[in-house]
């Protein structure tokens, strides 16, 4: 799924066009689990799939994306 996110950020910013769109949220939990959970740890990502880090690290760094993270990550724990 890397790869195939990687070609399709190769030459933008964003999924769908010049802004965050519901397909870049949407994307953004399971690539947080996927880099957590599922690339093989011998796997670099950075060096691999520079595209998507920098995509996944950007919208981390917008505020309302973080924050819905870390309301999701505080639901997640009250289940538990």
């Amino acid at each position: 799924m890397f790869g195939v996110l990687e070609l399709a950020l190769a030459n933008k910013q964003y999924l769908v066009g010049n802004k965050v769109t519901l397909a870049d949220v949407s994307f953004i939990t399971w690539t947080n689990i996927a880099l957590q959970v599922l690339l093989p740890s011998e796997v670099d990502a950075k060096a691999n799939f520079p595209a998507v880090m920098r995509w996944h690290q950007s919208l981390l760094g917008l505020p309302y994306i973080a924050a819905a993270l870390e309301e999701k990550q505080a639901l997640s724990h009250r289940r538990t």
